[in-house]
């Protein structure tokens, strides 16, 4: 378990401070109560479950083409009467599929 990922996840980041060294949680935040590990461990929970179900986000992103391409694409395809860039995005889309 990453505490830092679990507490920025439930927090966000830069709203709560605190440190982990060694594994161990200083919390330096006077108008948030500290975690216990027990919400501790449901807020990691709440991010491994969030990362599953948002997988294909990050997976579509690293295979989208760059947005200037993408533009090119767009531009060629008004001239040209061709649909390249809405297969590009198809291909990706059914690549990674929402929620898989």
């Amino acid at each position: 378990m990453d505490i830092s990922l679990a507490i920025i996840h439930h927090y966000g980041s830069g709203n709560v401070n605190f440190t982990v060294k060694n594994g161990c949680l200083c919390w330096d935040d006077d108008k948030t109560p500290e975690p216990t590990a027990a919400e501790i461990e449901k807020w990691w929970l709440d991010y491994l479950d969030y990362l599953s179900k948002n997988e294909y986000k990050e997976k579509r992103r690293k295979e989208y083409l760059p947005i200037q391409e993408q533009l090119d694409l767009i531009y060629w395809d008004n001239i040209n009467g061709t649909t390249n860039w809405k297969n590009h995005i198809d291909a990706v889309k059914t690549k990674y599929k929402k929620g898989e």
